[in-house]
């Protein structure tokens, strides 16, 4: 993808969700559909909407193809800070993977991700170091210390955690929760919360 396709979209992509974001009020839902132009025939569906439990913002997404799903990551981790924790949650094949690699490539790393599967936390380094984390195979909390999974989340770079539902009280509730479903036809659904464009 040429670099400056690249910049092109982030910044139009941006700009949608500035708009929509600002106009949020208490019950208000909007409702906006895009096609960015490096997503091919990819589109995704934003909904902002204020819920009543601290005025949290939900952002639902529609994507039909892989790489608007890696977009979506993409932008997401444009807006990332040092501490920042993503946590991912969704079955097998539900496209995690496939949108911690767009937030790596957000945070400037180019090299594909490895499974972390079998060695729990692999780190990458960008932006902002990316700390991809998999706890599928741990079955008890006391392995995550063991990790020093503490200290990675709290520290200077940004942790993409999947399958953290197993052992939800270790995680902050300032995290941000990115939720996967499969529909029909192979399209995806994430739902982002906890997440201020």
């Amino acid at each position: 993808m040429p670099a400056g396709n690249d910049r092109t979209t982030h910044r139009n992509y941006h700009r949608t969700h500035t708009v929509r974001a600002g106009a949020v009020q208490s019950g208000c839902e909007r409702v906006h559909r895009v096609s960015p132009s490096s997503c091919g025939e990819g589109t995704f569906l934003l909904r902002f909407r204020s819920l009543q439990k601290g005025a949290a913002t939900l952002i639902q997404y529609l994507s039909s193809s892989p790489e608007t799903t890696r977009e979506i990551g993409r932008s997401i981790a444009a807006s990332t800070k040092p501490g920042s924790i993503l946590l991912l949650e969704g079955s097998l094949g539900s496209g995690k993977t496939t949108f911690a690699q767009g937030v790596a490539e957000g945070l400037g790393i180019g090299e594909p991700l490895r499974s972390p599967t079998y060695l729990y936390v692999i780190e990458y380094e960008g932006r902002l170091p990316l700390y991809h984390i998999d706890l599928y195979r741990v079955e008890e909390e006391e392995f995550l210390e063991e990790l020093g999974l503490r200290d990675l989340l709290y520290g200077n770079g940004v942790s993409v955690v999947e399958w953290w539902s197993k052992f939800p009280g270790f995680f902050p509730e300032q995290a941000i929760r990115v939720s996967f479903t499969i529909l029909p036809e192979g399209n995806r659904s994430l739902t982002v919360e906890g997440w201020h464009p």
